[in-house]
């Protein structure tokens, strides 16, 4: 589904869906789509009534940005930690021009 340059919280959305009895397991984006996921992990399309709740859909909070959620979740991670290492990783990946 497209969002059209609309610019959404995607936990605080996927709340708002799960309220209007739209389930969603989790959501996830890739450039201007928005979907959900199956059971298997497979992308898969929001159904049709998701529209209604994403058009008056409005962040209640700012938007992360990645590098904020990178630092948030290396935040409290001991080092030398298997998962430490992993999202330096990730974050050094991110910020490469």
């Amino acid at each position: 589904m497209k969002l059209n340059g609309k610019t959404v919280n995607m936990v605080q959305l996927a709340d708002e869906l799960r309220t209007a009895g739209i389930d969603v397991p989790s959501l996830g984006a890739a450039g201007d789509d928005i979907h959900t996921y199956d059971a298997g992990g497979v992308i898969v399309d929001l159904p049709p009534e998701s529209a209604a709740v994403i058009a008056v859909h409005e962040p209640a909070h700012p938007v992360p940005t990645r590098n904020a959620i990178l630092l948030s979740l290396l935040d409290g991670l001991e080092p030398g930690d298997e998962a430490t290492e992993v999202m330096l990783l990730v974050q050094q990946e991110m910020l490469r021009p």
